[in-house]
């Protein structure tokens, strides 16, 4: 228990800033929503079906992104500086180049937005939302990558000071531009978009300063044609990929979901958006453990020592797990009180919203202990630079199990939205039992 402890104590020293930056990230979501929900609850299903239909693909650069961090936590630790800035410039130019590109198809997507068998009214008030936060993803990913980068060298409260001040200027920006405080006009949800815009430049711009400004980063960013390698670039997507269709299959489960529950009413949409943003919470702070103890083995490996890894890795699920069983039972004690956050009871339809909110949170509840155990695994894996399996686990998992089962029990079995997110609780299970037997099977 003893050697746990220590662990224990260097996973949360590690993490903590981690988990406080993707925390931020969660307050930004959570005022996106709070804040839209009470100005118009059409607005708040507009804004779960654009955030779907752009993060069910957005998911996959993030994921690429991530594949910036165990080989550079590996060269650094091995004290291979120079391959570490080598690293960091290619990636820097592959993550230029995919967010343009991913921008562009979103915005070649927006006439076949009608075709996604959603209330009109919903539609028509997304698409300028969803063309703001499309174009948000440039400066984000690159942010991503100095981040992931950041994170590496174990610079973590880097990345994490910059994301509280996104997020002080992005909830501040909301509240002016949503509701129009103080002399700024009224742009409901667009009025988040822009927020969401503005914040992610800032981010990125923020971030660069730090890079040239400090010694101890400078020494990583000077460019030179010569650096760029066809070997690191190939690197870079071997890990990146893989990640980037892990990430795709979980969160392109969950937008699908989206989609399903937006046929069934805009009331069950709604609901689904709050239920998401709960769960999407919690599971935030297991990514920020995952991505620390990603960074732990990484080290582990470089040093060459490779007899702490097992137990580095199993006392992150460990620590994870009661985590997560805390939060489980907060969310089901406070099931009744948690939709009047998000929901302003004088508007049309609010009670059927909350009915429904009620009972998708028993749900998250259900599941928030096997969530944290399969994004960690998955961490874990992914500091061996074990990925492609791991990819094949996700794919069965949220699409045959997840997908399937609920769309199974929803309509077939015509348990409506809440059938939708049982299958979601299965696929989060099943997930979690294959990553969890993956790492354990490994021969180290």
């Amino acid at each position: 228990m003893k050697n746990y402890l220590f662990y224990f104590k260097k996973h949360i020293r590690l993490s903590s800033p981690i988990v406080l930056g993707q925390i931020t990230t969660v307050l930004i979501a959570l005022s996106d929503t709070i804040m839209v929900g009470n100005y118009d609850t059409v607005a708040l299903a507009s804004s779960a079906f654009a955030n779907s239909a752009i993060f069910t693909f957005a998911t996959f650069g993030i994921g690429l992104t991530y594949g910036l961090k165990p080989p550079v936590a590996n060269a650094y630790a091995a004290k291979n500086l120079s391959l570490c800035a080598k690293y960091l410039q290619n990636g820097m130019l592959l993550y230029a180049l995919v967010s343009t590109l991913m921008w562009l198809g979103f915005e070649m997507a927006v006439p076949f937005l009608d075709y996604l068998d959603q209330p009109p009214s919903v539609v028509v008030l997304a698409i300028p939302y969803y063309r703001l936060v499309a174009l948000s993803i440039i400066p984000w990913f690159l942010f991503l990558a100095l981040q992931q980068f950041s994170e590496a060298l174990t610079k973590t409260k880097v990345p994490m000071s910059v994301n509280i001040l996104s997020c002080v200027v992005n909830i501040i920006l909301n509240y002016l531009l949503i509701f129009g405080k103080f002399g700024f006009p009224e742009l409901g949800l667009v009025g988040a978009g822009v927020a969401t815009l503005v914040s992610r430049i800032l981010m990125l711009l923020v971030m660069l300063i730090i890079f040239f400004g400090l010694p101890f980063f400078r020494q990583f960013i000077d460019f030179s044609v010569s650096i760029i390698s066809k070997e690191t670039l190939k690197k870079l997507l071997n890990i990146g990929v893989p990640i980037g269709m892990q990430m795709v299959f979980e969160s392109g489960a969950f937008g699908v979901a989206a989609i399903m529950a937006g046929w069934i009413s805009k009331e069950a949409l709604a609901a689904h958006q709050i239920a998401l943003n709960i769960a999407f919470t919690t599971f935030m702070v297991a990514v920020g453990i995952s991505q620390g103890t990603t960074v732990a083995i990484a080290n582990l490996v470089g040093k060459n020592n490779l007899k702490e890894i097992k137990i580095t890795g199993r006392s992150a699920v460990y620590l994870i797990v009661v985590f997560m069983a805390v939060m489980g039972g907060l969310i089901f004690l406070f099931n009744e009180q948690i939709p009047l956050w998000y929901i302003n009871e004088a508007e049309l339809n609010a009670a059927e919203i909350v009915e429904i909110t009620m009972q998708l949170l028993i749900i998250v509840a259900v599941f928030q202990m096997t969530d944290g155990i399969q994004v960690v695994s998955a961490g874990n894996l992914r500091g061996l630079e074990d990925i492609k399996v791991p990819t094949a686990i996700s794919l069965f998992a949220y699409w045959v199990i997840g997908i399937g089962g609920g769309y199974v029990l929803a309509f077939p079995f015509g348990m409506g939205v809440t059938g939708i997110w049982w299958g979601l609780c299965l696929g989060l299970i099943t997930s979690s039992i294959l990553l969890t037997w993956r790492f354990e099977s490994k021969k180290i």
